[in-house]
Protein backbone atom coordinates (compact mmCIF):
# COMPACT_ATOMS: atom_id res chain seq x y z
CA UNK A 1 0.00 0.00 0.00
CA UNK A 2 1.61 3.36 -1.00
CA UNK A 3 2.33 5.66 1.79
CA UNK A 4 2.21 9.15 1.53
CA UNK A 5 3.37 11.92 4.31
CA UNK A 6 2.15 15.53 4.86
CA UNK A 7 4.30 18.78 5.03
CA UNK A 8 2.50 21.46 6.25
CA UNK A 9 3.51 24.26 3.55
CA UNK A 10 5.90 22.45 1.37
CA UNK A 11 5.13 19.68 -0.88
CA UNK A 12 8.36 17.76 -1.47
CA UNK A 13 8.50 14.69 -3.92
CA UNK A 14 10.31 11.52 -2.50
CA UNK A 15 9.82 8.06 -1.67
CA UNK A 16 6.78 9.40 0.72
CA UNK A 17 5.31 12.14 -0.72
CA UNK A 18 3.76 14.99 1.15
CA UNK A 19 0.22 17.22 1.59
CA UNK A 20 0.10 18.41 2.26
CA UNK A 21 -19.05 30.29 -29.31
CA UNK A 22 -21.94 32.12 -27.26
CA UNK A 23 -24.65 31.44 -29.06
CA UNK A 24 -27.80 30.70 -26.89
CA UNK A 25 -27.87 27.01 -26.60
CA UNK A 26 -30.02 24.84 -24.58
CA UNK A 27 -29.20 21.33 -22.43
CA UNK A 28 -31.50 19.26 -21.37
CA UNK A 29 -31.35 16.02 -19.29
CA UNK A 30 -32.62 13.03 -20.47
CA UNK A 31 -33.61 11.20 -16.95
CA UNK A 32 -36.57 8.53 -17.42
CA UNK A 33 -38.68 9.15 -14.71
CA UNK A 34 -41.52 11.54 -13.32
CA UNK A 35 -42.57 14.59 -15.35
CA UNK A 36 -43.17 17.61 -13.42
CA UNK A 37 -44.28 20.56 -14.26
CA UNK A 38 -41.97 22.77 -15.32
CA UNK A 39 -41.60 20.26 -18.42
CA UNK A 40 -38.24 18.46 -16.40
CA UNK A 41 -37.85 14.98 -15.28
CA UNK A 42 -36.52 14.59 -11.41
CA UNK A 43 -35.36 10.99 -11.53
CA UNK A 44 -35.16 8.44 -7.95
CA UNK A 45 -31.81 8.08 -8.15
CA UNK A 46 -28.68 9.01 -5.54
CA UNK A 47 -25.40 10.44 -7.41
CA UNK A 48 -22.44 11.06 -4.99
CA UNK A 49 -20.44 14.25 -4.91
CA UNK A 50 -16.67 13.60 -4.96
CA UNK A 51 -14.31 16.85 -4.77
CA UNK A 52 -10.71 17.13 -4.66
CA UNK A 53 -9.34 20.26 -3.05
CA UNK A 54 -6.17 20.98 -5.60
CA UNK A 55 -4.12 23.76 -6.91
CA UNK A 56 -1.76 24.31 -10.17
CA UNK A 57 1.18 25.32 -7.87
CA UNK A 58 0.85 21.97 -6.06
CA UNK A 59 3.34 19.06 -6.86
CA UNK A 60 1.29 16.25 -5.12
CA UNK A 61 -2.09 17.49 -6.61
CA UNK A 62 -0.68 16.67 -10.05
CA UNK A 63 1.72 13.58 -9.08
CA UNK A 64 -0.11 10.95 -7.08
CA UNK A 65 -3.32 13.43 -6.90
CA UNK A 66 -3.68 13.60 -9.99
CA UNK A 67 -3.98 9.64 -10.53
CA UNK A 68 -5.91 8.96 -7.84
CA UNK A 69 -9.11 11.27 -9.05
CA UNK A 70 -8.47 9.77 -12.64
CA UNK A 71 -8.83 5.81 -11.03
CA UNK A 72 -11.76 7.26 -8.61
CA UNK A 73 -13.96 9.07 -11.75
CA UNK A 74 -12.93 5.76 -13.51
CA UNK A 75 -14.38 3.07 -10.54
CA UNK A 76 -17.22 5.10 -10.31
CA UNK A 77 -18.33 6.51 -13.22
CA UNK A 78 -21.78 7.86 -13.42
CA UNK A 79 -22.34 7.06 -9.51
CA UNK A 80 -20.83 10.41 -8.53
CA UNK A 81 -20.14 13.77 -9.90
CA UNK A 82 -16.85 15.08 -9.67
CA UNK A 83 -15.47 18.31 -9.09
CA UNK A 84 -12.03 20.13 -8.76
CA UNK A 85 -12.01 22.68 -5.86
CA UNK A 86 -8.98 25.47 -6.43
CA UNK A 87 -9.52 26.89 -3.39
CA UNK A 88 -6.07 28.71 -2.95
CA UNK A 89 -6.05 32.15 -3.49
CA UNK A 90 -2.19 32.38 -4.91
CA UNK A 91 -1.69 33.31 -8.32
CA UNK A 92 1.57 31.15 -8.30
CA UNK A 93 1.50 28.81 -11.14
CA UNK A 94 -1.49 30.45 -12.55
CA UNK A 95 -3.34 29.02 -10.30
CA UNK A 96 -5.57 32.61 -10.21
CA UNK A 97 -7.03 31.51 -13.51
CA UNK A 98 -9.15 28.87 -11.05
CA UNK A 99 -9.43 30.26 -8.07
CA UNK A 100 -13.06 31.37 -6.74
CA UNK A 101 -13.40 32.33 -3.33
CA UNK A 102 -16.47 29.95 -3.04
CA UNK A 103 -14.16 27.01 -3.20
CA UNK A 104 -12.95 28.00 -0.50
CA UNK A 105 -15.92 27.75 1.42
CA UNK A 106 -16.74 24.46 0.21
CA UNK A 107 -13.25 23.20 0.66
CA UNK A 108 -13.31 24.31 4.38
CA UNK A 109 -16.90 22.70 4.86
CA UNK A 110 -15.82 19.29 3.54
CA UNK A 111 -13.00 18.87 5.66
CA UNK A 112 -9.52 20.01 3.93
CA UNK A 113 -6.80 18.97 5.54
CA UNK A 114 -3.89 20.23 2.62
CA UNK A 115 -4.08 19.79 -0.88
CA UNK A 116 -4.73 17.71 -2.04
CA UNK A 117 -7.95 16.64 0.17
CA UNK A 118 -10.51 14.22 -1.92
CA UNK A 119 -13.92 14.44 0.14
CA UNK A 120 -17.63 12.56 -0.75
CA UNK A 121 -20.76 13.65 0.10
CA UNK A 122 -19.34 16.68 2.44
CA UNK A 123 -17.10 14.36 4.33
CA UNK A 124 -13.52 13.84 4.11
CA UNK A 125 -12.79 10.57 2.53
CA UNK A 126 -9.00 10.29 2.91
CA UNK A 127 -7.07 7.83 4.82
CA UNK A 128 -3.82 9.13 7.20
CA UNK A 129 -1.32 7.27 9.33
CA UNK A 130 -0.65 7.70 12.60
CA UNK A 131 2.44 10.18 11.40
CA UNK A 132 -0.10 12.11 9.00
CA UNK A 133 0.69 10.18 6.48
CA UNK A 134 -1.86 9.74 3.20
CA UNK A 135 -2.53 5.99 2.17
CA UNK A 136 -3.59 6.21 -1.17
CA UNK A 137 -5.37 3.05 -2.24
CA UNK A 138 -7.19 2.60 1.12
CA UNK A 139 -8.18 6.59 0.44
CA UNK A 140 -9.28 5.45 -2.89
CA UNK A 141 -11.19 2.61 -1.42
CA UNK A 142 -12.64 4.87 1.48
CA UNK A 143 -13.98 7.21 -1.16
CA UNK A 144 -15.82 4.01 -3.60
CA UNK A 145 -17.39 2.64 -0.38
CA UNK A 146 -19.04 6.02 0.42
CA UNK A 147 -20.04 6.30 -3.15
CA UNK A 148 -21.54 2.83 -3.49
CA UNK A 149 -23.74 3.24 0.32
CA UNK A 150 -25.37 6.50 -0.96
CA UNK A 151 -26.02 4.54 -4.53
CA UNK A 152 -27.61 1.94 -2.41
CA UNK A 153 -29.46 4.31 0.04
CA UNK A 154 -33.36 4.88 0.20
CA UNK A 155 -33.54 8.20 -2.46
CA UNK A 156 -35.17 11.03 -0.36
CA UNK A 157 -35.20 14.25 -2.75
CA UNK A 158 -33.21 14.74 -5.94
CA UNK A 159 -33.48 17.52 -8.63
CA UNK A 160 -32.67 18.29 -12.15
CA UNK A 161 -31.87 21.53 -14.09
CA UNK A 162 -32.33 22.44 -17.81
CA UNK A 163 -29.86 26.09 -18.87
CA UNK A 164 -29.67 28.06 -21.73
CA UNK A 165 -26.06 30.47 -22.88
CA UNK A 166 -27.36 33.93 -22.99
CA UNK A 167 -24.37 36.07 -23.96
CA UNK A 168 -22.04 35.59 -20.72
CA UNK A 169 -24.45 34.32 -18.60
CA UNK A 170 -25.79 30.82 -17.99
CA UNK A 171 -29.49 30.85 -16.62
CA UNK A 172 -30.99 27.49 -15.40
CA UNK A 173 -34.13 26.51 -14.59
CA UNK A 174 -34.52 24.24 -11.52
CA UNK A 175 -36.57 21.46 -10.33
CA UNK A 176 -36.44 19.68 -6.96
CA UNK A 177 -38.51 16.74 -5.64
CA UNK A 178 -39.15 15.25 -2.76
CA UNK A 179 -40.12 11.30 -2.49
CA UNK A 180 -40.52 11.23 1.23
CA UNK A 181 -41.98 13.37 3.84
CA UNK A 182 -39.69 15.17 5.49
CA UNK A 183 -39.19 18.16 8.12
CA UNK A 184 -36.48 20.73 8.35
CA UNK A 185 -34.76 22.69 6.60
CA UNK A 186 -33.36 21.79 3.20
CA UNK A 187 -31.37 23.82 0.39
CA UNK A 188 -30.51 23.50 -3.48
CA UNK A 189 -27.58 25.12 -4.58
CA UNK A 190 -26.65 25.25 -7.86
CA UNK A 191 -22.53 25.30 -9.06
CA UNK A 192 -20.90 25.90 -12.81
CA UNK A 193 -18.17 23.54 -13.72
CA UNK A 194 -16.19 23.99 -16.52
CA UNK A 195 -14.37 20.26 -17.95
CA UNK A 196 -11.35 19.89 -19.79
CA UNK A 197 -10.11 23.73 -18.26
CA UNK A 198 -6.49 24.42 -19.72
CA UNK A 199 -3.78 25.64 -17.77
CA UNK A 200 -0.40 24.44 -16.38
CA UNK A 201 -0.13 22.34 -13.50
CA UNK A 202 2.76 21.25 -11.08
CA UNK A 203 3.45 17.89 -11.72
CA UNK A 204 2.17 17.61 -15.53
CA UNK A 205 3.98 18.75 -18.64
CA UNK A 206 3.03 21.85 -20.24
CA UNK A 207 -0.37 22.71 -20.59
CA UNK A 208 -3.05 20.16 -19.59
CA UNK A 209 -6.54 19.22 -19.33
CA UNK A 210 -8.18 19.65 -16.10
CA UNK A 211 -11.18 18.27 -15.05
CA UNK A 212 -14.47 19.32 -13.18
CA UNK A 213 -13.25 22.91 -12.46
CA UNK A 214 -15.45 24.68 -10.24
CA UNK A 215 -16.39 28.10 -11.57
CA UNK A 216 -18.77 29.31 -9.10
CA UNK A 217 -22.23 28.95 -7.42
CA UNK A 218 -25.21 30.46 -9.19
CA UNK A 219 -26.65 33.91 -7.46
CA UNK A 220 -23.67 33.69 -5.55
CA UNK A 221 -25.18 31.39 -3.39
CA UNK A 222 -22.57 28.51 -2.29
CA UNK A 223 -25.17 26.42 0.01
CA UNK A 224 -28.14 27.71 -2.76
CA UNK A 225 -32.42 28.53 -1.54
CA UNK A 226 -34.57 27.40 0.58
CA UNK A 227 -36.68 24.62 -0.44
CA UNK A 228 -39.90 24.89 0.63
CA UNK A 229 -41.88 21.90 -0.62
CA UNK A 230 -40.59 19.04 0.80
CA UNK A 231 -43.77 16.75 0.77
CA UNK A 232 -43.55 13.44 -0.76
CA UNK A 233 -44.06 13.82 -3.94
CA UNK A 234 -43.98 17.41 -3.96
CA UNK A 235 -41.85 19.48 -6.38
CA UNK A 236 -40.52 23.13 -6.66
CA UNK A 237 -38.99 25.41 -9.32
CA UNK A 238 -36.47 27.79 -8.77
CA UNK A 239 -34.40 29.86 -11.47
CA UNK A 240 -31.05 31.29 -10.93
CA UNK A 241 -28.30 32.50 -13.19
CA UNK A 242 -24.18 33.09 -13.53
CA UNK A 243 -21.82 35.22 -15.13
CA UNK A 244 -18.66 33.79 -17.29
CA UNK A 245 -15.70 34.86 -18.13
CA UNK A 246 -14.50 35.23 -22.16
CA UNK A 247 -11.78 32.61 -21.18
CA UNK A 248 -14.03 30.02 -20.07
CA UNK A 249 -14.89 27.21 -22.46
CA UNK A 250 -19.25 27.20 -22.57
CA UNK A 251 -19.34 24.05 -24.58
CA UNK A 252 -17.31 22.13 -21.60
CA UNK A 253 -20.15 23.38 -18.91
CA UNK A 254 -21.75 21.37 -16.57
CA UNK A 255 -24.76 22.45 -14.04
CA UNK A 256 -24.77 20.61 -11.56
CA UNK A 257 -27.44 21.04 -8.23
CA UNK A 258 -26.59 19.86 -4.80
CA UNK A 259 -29.50 19.83 -2.22
CA UNK A 260 -28.42 20.01 1.35
CA UNK A 261 -29.74 19.88 4.89
CA UNK A 262 -29.18 22.37 7.58
CA UNK A 263 -28.33 20.54 10.79
CA UNK A 264 -27.28 22.40 13.35
CA UNK A 265 -25.35 25.09 11.16
CA UNK A 266 -23.98 22.78 8.89
CA UNK A 267 -25.64 21.67 5.23
CA UNK A 268 -25.29 18.28 5.61
CA UNK A 269 -25.14 16.99 2.21
CA UNK A 270 -28.70 14.83 0.50
CA UNK A 271 -28.19 14.28 -3.19
CA UNK A 272 -26.70 15.44 -6.50
CA UNK A 273 -27.65 15.78 -9.80
CA UNK A 274 -26.04 17.17 -13.33
CA UNK A 275 -26.67 18.72 -16.37
CA UNK A 276 -24.08 18.78 -19.41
Amino acid sequence: MKKITILSSLFLASTMFFIGCKKDEVKNDDSNSNNTASGLMVEKKNTSLVSKTTATWCGPCGAWGWTLFNDIISSNSDKAIYVGLYASNSASNKNDLFYQASATTLANEWGIKGYPTFSTNGYNTMRYSGSGGIYTTLSKNTTDSAVNSHTNASVLANANNSFKIEGNKVKVNITTKFFEDKAGEYYVATYLLEDKALNIQNGQTGTVEHHYVYRGAFDGKVWGTKINKIGANQTEDFTAEITFQDTWVSKNFKVINVIYKLVNNKYVFVNANSTK
